[in-house]
């Protein structure tokens, strides 16, 4: 393909080389901001004994979101392994914050 023939192809597809990368680099400042966030409200939670079900269940839920894609590209076992396993830790924390909040632990 020369320049020319990938230009053309490029505007036919309305892609933006730069918007792509701009996007790439927030979602990679995006995950790190919310590892923190997530990281400090955890220690918060165990400094005051109070329970971490819901951030861990938005933890692995956000991690299983992202292994699923990973694993349709790459088709790797571990990813679909990742996959299936934060799947299950989300929906356990999950119930695990039901029930503590129906309780009222």
């Amino acid at each position: 393909m020369d320049k020319k023939e990938i230009l053309q192809r490029a505007q036919r597809e309305n892609q933006d080389d730069g918007m792509a990368a701009a996007e790439n680099r927030g979602r990679k400042y995006g995950f790190s901001a919310f590892c923190i966030l997530c990281i400090a409200v955890l220690i918060f939670n165990d400094i005051y004994a109070r329970p971490n079900y819901l951030p861990m269940a938005v933890m692995m839920a956000y991690l299983a979101a992202e292994s699923y894609p990973r694993f349709a590209f790459t088709r790797k076992k571990s990813d679909l392994v990742l996959a299936i396993l934060t799947t299950i830790a989300a929906a356990a924390a999950l119930a695990a914050y039901v029930v503590s909040v129906v309780r009222g632990v």
